[in-house]
């Protein structure tokens, strides 16, 4: 069985796909490093915070003591 040969059509309609393809994973690639990335700025934010309040509680102790 021999293949038939592409018309030009099938040739472009081919190649859109693959670049769709291409494009569709870049895409989803993209979205998944910029949620990586949020999701760590929301960690160091977090544990910002975290450290914030555990200096000022002991601060408001030391203050305390001080009294």
């Amino acid at each position: 069985m021999s293949m038939k040969p592409l018309s030009k059509a099938e040739e472009l309609s081919l190649k859109s796909k693959k670049q769709e393809k291409v494009y569709v994973q870049d895409k989803n690639d993209a979205r998944s490093e910029r949620a990586a990335h949020i999701a760590n700025l929301k960690a160091q934010r977090l544990a910002k915070e975290a450290s914030d309040i555990k200096a000022t509680k002991k601060l408001a102790r030391a203050v305390m003591k001080k009294k």
